[in-house]
This record gives C-alpha cells, sequence and structure tokens, in this order.
C-alpha cells in the first residue's frame, strides 16, 4: 500500500472520531450550561480549550463571546477544528481513497460532509442543534460499523483503525482534564456542581451508564478519572484505545520503531500511575499524557507516511 493512501485512511479514523467526539462534547456541554448558574463562570470558552490548543480569534466588542464560541466551534470555515471543516477533511481524505473504501461508507461520507453546510444554521440554533449535533454522533457511528463490517481488514483498515484509537485516547485525557481545570479555577460555585459537573465529563465520551453500572459508588471525581483512564473494558477509557491501538499497530509491517512509544502509553493506563496524584498534580500528569500521545503519532507518521525520512 502506498505511504499516501495509508496517511489518508490514518486521518479519516482520527478526523472522523474526532468529529463524533466534537459533537457529543457540545451536545453534552450545551445542556449542562443550562443546569449550572452563570456565577459559576463556566461557558463555551472551556468546551474550546478542550479541543484546542489554539487561541481562537479576538472577537468584536458587543458581541456575545458564547455565540461567537459557538460559531467558532462549529461552523466556522476558517477553523480548521470546526465542526464543518473537520468534515470537509474527512469527506477529502475518503473522496482520494475511493478505492479503498466500501461504495457504502463513501457514500455515507459524502451525503454527512455535504449536509453540514446546509445544517449551519440549526447547528446555531439553540432550539435545534442538539437534535443536529446527535444526529452527527449517530452517522460517525454508522460510518465506523460501515468500515468494520464492510472494509476488509487488511493494512488500509488497520490505518483507519489506529488512527481512530489513537483520536480516541487523545479527546478521553482532554475531556478529563476539562473538568480538572475547572474545579482547579477555585471558584467555590463550581465546586458545588462537582457531581454535574463530572457526571456531563462521563456523558461527554458516552461513559455515564458504564460508570453507574461498574463502579457502584457515589459519584467522586477519583472514581471518574481511574474509570476513563484505566478501566480496560469501556472502549472509550484510555486504557482500552490505547491496548486497541497496539494491537492495530502489531498488524501493519515494520512495526518495531513504535514499541518504544506504545509502551510508554501503557504505563500510564496502570491504575497505580495515578497513584496518590492530588487535584493539583493531575493537570500536569495529563499533560504529560498528551506529549506522549502526540510522540507516539510523530513516530506512526515517521514510521509509515514519510519512508524518504528513515534512515
Amino acid at each position: 500500500m502506498l505511504s499516501r493512501v495509508a496517511e489518508r485512511a490514518y486521518w479519516i479514523g482520527r478526523y472522523l472520531e474526532r468529529v463524533e467526539n466534537l459533537a457529543r462534547l457540545c451536545n453534552v456541554f450545551d445542556k449542562l450550561f443550562l443546569d449550572l448558574p452563570r456565577s459559576t463562570g463556566v461557558g463555551w470558552a472551556d468546551v474550546l480549550s478542550t479541543v484546542s490548543d489554539v487561541e481562537p480569534p479576538k472577537y468584536a466588542e458587543g458581541v456575545d463571546p458564547d455565540q461567537a464560541a459557538i460559531e467558532y466551534l462549529l461552523v466556522d470555515p476558517e477553523n480548521p477544528g470546526s465542526l464543518i471543516s473537520l468534515m470537509g477533511a474527512v469527506r477529502e481524505n475518503a473522496r482520494t481513497t475511493r478505492d479503498v473504501l466500501p461504495a457504502e461508507a463513501w457514500l455515507t461520507i459524502n451525503r454527512l460532509a455535504l449536509g453540514t453546510r446546509e445544517r449551519a444554521d440549526e447547528l446555531l440554533n439553540s432550539s435545534t442543534r442538539g437534535r443536529v449535533l446527535s444526529d452527527f454522533v449517530s452517522s460517525c457511528q454508522q460510518v465506523t460499523g460501515l468500515l468494520a463490517g464492510t472494509m476488509s481488514h487488511g493494512a488500509a483498515y488497520q490505518c483507519v483503525r489506529a488512527g481512530r484509537n489513537l483520536e480516541r485516547a487523545d479527546m478521553t485525557t482532554r475531556i478529563i482534564d476539562t473538568g480538572v481545570n475547572l474545579l482547579l479555577s477555585g471558584r467555590d460555585e463550581i465546586v458545588e456542581y462537582d457531581s454535574t459537573l463530572w457526571m456531563a465529563v462521563l456523558r461527554s465520551v458516552s461513559g455515564y451508564q458504564m460508570y453507574r453500572k461498574y463502579v457502584r459508588r457515589q459519584l467522586k471525581s477519583r472514581d471518574v478519572i481511574e474509570f476513563l483512564m484505566t478501566d480496560p473494558e469501556f472502549p472509550r477509557s484510555f486504557a482500552h484505545a490505547t491496548a486497541e491501538l497496539a494491537a492495530t499497530l502489531r498488524l501493519l509491517p515494520r512495526n518495531s520503531s513504535l514499541e518504544a512509544p506504545m509502551a510508554t502509553l501503557a504505563v500510564h493506563t496502570q491504575p497505580e500511575s495515578l497513584g496518590s496524584l492530588q487535584r493539583a498534580e493531575l493537570h500536569g500528569f495529563l499533560d504529560i499524557i498528551q506529549r506522549d500521545i502526540a510522540a507516539t503519532h510523530d513516530a506512526i507518521a515517521l514510521n509509515w507516511f514519510n519512508p524518504d525520512l528513515i534512515k
């Protein structure tokens, strides 16, 4: 398989997972803002910090910052991390690799991407936004299912799978970090809504029901973090995503250079890695994991997508 095909397949997996996570995150926090008083200071800027390391543009005086952030996150074509831009990226990568994708998957991706622009007004309307975001989550899951069920599980599919699981691990740690950062802000109003906030964190990864099923205790931040970081069975936990990633990479040829970065990620999946970390130390711990995830991506790109750079 050509390296450019492998790279595009990998980014189909990453972008598709990113769209699904962004849609679910925005939907959950949109509802959370209705439950929290304005005095907590929680707003769309917190969602922006979750999904992007890039500072959003400054808003003109008199512009509602929340509405501007929603527009930037969902429909701004100049923001490469917006929902509309990400769907365009999924479509473009799928279009240029149509020969390795099932026809049904390409048609679904194409229809979803083209429909994103048509539903821009609904995404900006508070009364319809939740329904549209739920549709995006369902559509992304449909494409994931189509690829798993109708695409030969050769190298191209494993590249899609690798991208999906690395992105999933990345987003789970980002979403956890959002909860940690909000509680570290020092605002007493937020601490009062600790359980509500962590419930939203769980729902942002569709993990609330499974958490309640397997962690039969009152909802506490430490339990939520341990569940999302170390549970080996929940599909969106960091531990499960990295285990799936490791299994995928072992199925690809010439994979020895990935052993070291995957071993580094595996260390973070052990319950003892959290140890007795206090809340103030968790942000630094999650920052280290983020850097290790980025290093793993770099190793994947160097190994399979940029063969000319390999000595």
